[in-house]
């Protein structure tokens, strides 16, 4: 099992830090629980996931409404370190929610 302290999902551009311990996947994958994500046969464990629109991310851990997951102000979903963002500022949004972190 690999760690990783922050996982970003999507097929948007995204720049990162360069000293943030983060996996950027640009594919479809499963969440397995709140903690872990299965990519490519291979399990990850997180402590904060943030993902967009631009994927399907499998799961039933996240409460949705219409196949969409309910998200607060911040962007956090019924899980409160997992982040859920849509395509718009999608570079914006991921820095603000890295920053408050």
């Amino acid at each position: 099992m690999k760690y990783y302290y922050l996982i970003i999902i999507t097929k948007g551009k995204v720049n990162l830090y360069e000293n943030l311990d983060v996996l950027l996947i640009n594919e479809s994958c499963k969440l397995v629980d709140d903690k872990h994500i299965k990519y490519n046969n291979d399990i990850y464990e997180f402590e904060y996931l943030i993902y967009s629109n631009l994927v399907d991310i499998k799961n039933t851990f996240v409460v949705c409404e219409n196949e969409i997951p309910i998200t607060n102000y911040y962007h956090q979903t019924s899980l409160e370190h997992i982040y859920y963002i849509n395509e718009d500022n999608l570079q914006e949004t991921i820095n603000d929610i890295i920053n408050n972190e």
